[in-house]
């Protein structure tokens, strides 16, 4: 029974190589069909099955097997790679950068919050790009003016790489800071600092001379004064006892 099962194992090994050997190739051309199985039986009693007459077994006989069913394969031909991979498109470049307030020119007077500074960048920041105010050449750290002094003030804004590498430039804008000084505000009129003195004032025409006065006419006689009455005696009074 032992035997019988590596017989049956052994000739199921050997159609297994067999089917592989009479495969079709793809170029049409058939395997070796000489290829002969030798069966024999060494002195243990042990079956061996091999390509080659055993030497030294009992006997060594050939196996004849069916022929097994052949399947003609065709080989698939696959794309060939592309010889590059398409890189991404690196990302497109600043166009342009203005600085839109303040304008130009302009005189910011008595400024008590921060200047702020607005630009217009084409196309909008991209990565870690930033942009970086600068004020009379020194870096600001933010996008607005925080202590401004008085005078002018050149501005210029820039976009900045990871790497400080300038990658575009605002043209520089011009404004004027004005403040307010105390000497300026006591010498204000209103406040009493010195009047401004006006020009003199012109003088009037002379005075024109007035007509005479019409005359009176002679004044009328009075009516002549009338007689009074006589004079009466007084009368005495009586002297009452006390």
């Amino acid at each position: 029974m032992k035997n019988a099962g590596m017989l049956l194992t052994a000739l199921l090994m050997c159609s297994g190589g067999l089917r592989a050997e009479t495969a079709v190739e793809v170029d049409g051309e058939e395997p070796n069909a000489s290829a002969k199985i030798y069966r024999s039986v060494d002195k243990n009693g042990n079956v061996i099955f091999s390509d080659q007459p055993a030497e030294g077994a009992s006997a060594s006989e050939e196996v004849h097997l069916r022929p097994p069913n052949a399947v003609p394969m065709k080989r698939v031909k696959l794309p060939e790679a592309e010889s590059q991979i398409e890189e991404d498109e690196p990302p497109e470049g600043y166009r342009s950068l203005v600085i839109t307030r303040p304008e130009p020119e302009s005189t910011i007077r008595n400024q008590q919050e921060p200047v702020v500074v607005s630009v217009d960048l084409q196309p909008s920041l991209q990565g870690d790009d930033r942009l970086v105010l600068f004020d009379n050449g020194e870096a600001q750290p933010g996008m607005a003016l925080n202590t401004v002094i008085r005078g002018t003030h050149t501005l210029v804004v820039k976009v900045l790489n990871s790497d400080d590498e300038v990658l575009i430039s605002s043209e520089p804008v011009q404004v004027y800071i004005h403040r307010s000084t105390v000497q300026n505000f006591q010498n204000s009129p209103g406040n009493g600092g010195p009047g401004v003195i006006g020009d003199p004032a012109s003088r009037g025409g002379a005075a024109e001379t007035g007509g005479s006065a019409s005359s009176g006419g002679p004044a009328g006689a009075g009516d002549p004064a009338g007689r009074g009455d006589p004079a009466r005696p007084s009368q005495r009074r009586p002297i009452l006892a006390p």
